[in-house]
């Protein structure tokens, strides 16, 4: 039996995933495979992620 593998990106990777996202340069399945993200689900929670922090940034008075 193969073991699953669990790959790491870095912080700065998951806020360029998610900024071409949400500025419309690209589908989760586009941008997977384009920065070798092995599923299209990682990008999705990383959009939440940022979405949470950035509310709870608005917020606290802070701007983005």
């Amino acid at each position: 039996m193969s073991k699953r593998v669990y790959r790491t990106y870095s912080a700065e990777l998951k806020q360029k995933v998610v900024e071409e996202y949400l500025s419309g340069k690209g589908s989760l399945r586009y941008l997977a495979k384009l920065h070798q993200i092995g599923d299209k689900k990682s990008i999705r929670e990383w959009i939440m992620v940022i979405k949470s922090l950035n509310s709870a940034r608005l917020g606290k008075g802070h701007s983005i």
